[in-house]
């Protein structure tokens, strides 16, 4: 999704008590795969067993997060201003050689440009 120009990925989830904890696993994939923010939802119930690990994440880390087994709300500012500098950051060091054909968009940089439409094909008379 962060090929395509995602900034911020929101996923809901409906996790199992058994498997709670793999929510914060699967936010910092997420967001360090897309190098883009996470927000994940994870369930509640009336159930004596609360579930756990919805919050907002960016790479490794929460930036806002609602503490396990409660139910709550959390607010977060995101600088989408860090999502631009990481993937720009990422185009110097990237494995291009790798399979370059599935990575089009990371090493056409027109491509790139107008698939989140900052330059126009100028039309030939």
């Amino acid at each position: 999704m962060g090929l395509k120009g995602a900034e911020i990925l929101f996923s809901p989830m409906c996790w199992g008590a058994t498997v709670h904890d793999c929510v914060a696993a699967y936010g910092v994939a997420g967001s360090s795969i897309s190098d883009a923010y996470v927000v994940v939802s994870n369930r509640m119930s009336q159930d004596p067993v609360r579930l756990g690990g919805s919050g907002v994440f960016w790479l490794r880390n929460y930036i806002a997060r609602i503490p396990d087994l409660t139910e709550g709300l959390t607010v977060a500012i995101l600088d989408l201003d860090r999502v631009k500098e990481r993937r720009e950051e990422c185009r110097t060091r990237y494995p291009y050689w790798r399979r370059p054909n599935t990575y089009s968009l990371l090493i056409d940089e027109e491509a790139e440009r107008q698939a989140h439409g900052l330059t126009k094909t100028a039309k030939k008379k």
